[in-house]
C-alpha cells in the first residue's frame, strides 16, 4: 500500500499487508444512478450522460459528481457541483479521432463537499460509485470534406463540403460551420444530413468589413438525433480566403 504525497508522485512510504480491514456502516445519505446509453460515443464526437441523485429525507448537502476511470482517449468534464436543492446533472463525454473502437465501462462517482479537507484525499468525504454501464464508442457517423474555397468582401456565395457516411442514423442531423473569420457569416436556413447526403452547402455573406486574408482551420459541427438525445460530432477541416471587393 503506498503513500503518495501527491498524485502521480513517488511513494514515500510502502507499507506490506496481506488483510484489509471492511466494515458494515449505516447507508449513505445519497446514492448516484444512471442509464445504459442509448446512443454511441463516435470518434471526435461528444456524448451527455445524465445524471439522477436519490437524496435520503432530510439530505440536503451539496454532491459532486465526475466520472470513473476511463482511457485517455477518453475526455472527461471537471467535476460538477450540484446544489443541495437539485438533484440532476449532466456530465459530457468527448472521444478523440482515434479513440479506440468498443465497449468500456462507465460509471459515476457522486461525493459530498468538505471545504477543510483537500478533495484529492478520501478520508473524510462520502462517496458513492453507480452502477457500471457500457459506452459504445463508435466510427464517426459522417465524414466532411472541403477544397479550399474564397469570397470577396460585399459577396454571397455557396461553400460546399461532400459527406462520407461511416455510421447510418435515423432522422435529420443539423450542421453548423465553425471558425469562420469576423465579417463572414453562414445565412440560415442551416443545412441538414440525413442517411442519403452527399453534400453539405452553406450559404456565406462577407461584410465589407470582412477580415481579408486566408482563414484555416473551418470545420462542421453535427448534431445527430440518437435514442432519446443527440450527439454532437466535429468534422472536417476547411479553408477560406477572404479578398477584397471589386472595384
Amino acid at each position: 500500500v503506498p503513500f503518495i504525497n501527491h498524485s502521480g508522485g513517488n511513494a514515500w512510504r510502502t507499507v506490506r499487508t496481506d488483510r484489509y480491514i471492511m466494515a458494515v456502516t449505516d447507508p449513505t445519505p445519497f446514492t448516484i444512478q444512471i442509464d445504459q446509453p442509448q446512443a454511441v460515443l463516435v470518434q471526435g464526437g461528444e456524448l451527455a450522460i445524465p445524471v439522477r441523485i436519490i437524496r435520503r429525507e432530510g439530505f440536503q448537502d451539496p454532491i459532486e459528481l465526475r466520472c470513473g476511470s476511463v482511457p485517455r482517449s477518453i475526455s472527461m468534464p471537471p467535476p460538477v457541483l450540484i446544489p443541495g436543492d437539485q438533484n440532476e446533472g449532466v456530465l459530457q463525454l468527448g472521444a478523440e479521432s482515434n479513440a479506440p473502437l468498443g465497449d468500456l465501462p462507465l460509471y459515476i462517482i457522486g461525493s459530498t463537499v468538505r471545504e477543510d479537507i483537500d478533495d484529492f484525499l478520501g478520508a473524510g468525504h462520502l462517496r458513492v460509485s453507480s452502477e457500471i454501464v457500457s459506452l459504445t464508442v463508435a466510427q464517426p457517423y459522417v465524414e466532411l470534406a472541403s477544397q479550399p474555397d474564397s469570397i470577396r468582401r460585399g459577396e454571397r456565395k455557396t461553400f460546399t463540403w461532400t459527406v462520407q457516411h461511416h455510421t447510418p442514423f435515423k432522422g435529420n442531423a443539423s450542421v453548423v460551420l465553425l471558425g469562420l473569420p469576423k465579417g463572414v457569416t453562414a445565412l440560415e436556413p442551416a443545412p441538414v444530413v440525413t442517411r442519403d447526403t452527399t453534400e453539405v452547402v452553406f450559404q456565406l455573406e462577407a461584410t465589407d468589413e470582412a477580415l481579408l486574408g486566408q482563414a484555416n482551420g473551418l470545420s462542421c459541427e453535427l448534431t445527430v438525433p440518437s435514442g432519446t438525445g443527440v450527439v454532437r460530432q466535429r468534422t472536417g477541416r476547411g479553408s477560406l480566403r477572404i479578398d477584397p471587393a471589386l472595384q
